[in-house]
């Protein structure tokens, strides 16, 4: 997690995001979230998202209105899918 020098939060994910790496994304987004910025999740490292990971990716946009930037492959065409793009 970053800040940005315009008071915002960039949480930058990369390699896999599943059930196993959700929990360390989940405290995370926790942390962004209470920062009170605005939430920046950047998804331009990611290579893989399943459906855990598409579900704690919607729970940070719906509770912080974040800004999902860059996707990717995979993740691109789930976004689209779901409508989350």
């Amino acid at each position: 997690m970053l800040d940005d020098d315009a008071g915002r939060v960039r949480v930058t994910l990369g390699g896999e995001l599943d059930l196993f790496s959700r929990p360390a994304l989940a405290h995370a987004l926790d942390r962004a979230e209470r920062s009170g910025k605005d939430v920046i999740v950047d998804l331009s490292a990611l290579s893989f998202m399943d459906c855990a990971g598409l579900a704690l990716v919607r729970r940070a946009q719906e509770r912080t209105d974040a800004a999902l930037v860059a996707p990717r492959g995979g993740a691109a065409l789930m976004l689209l899918q779901t409508r989350l793009d």
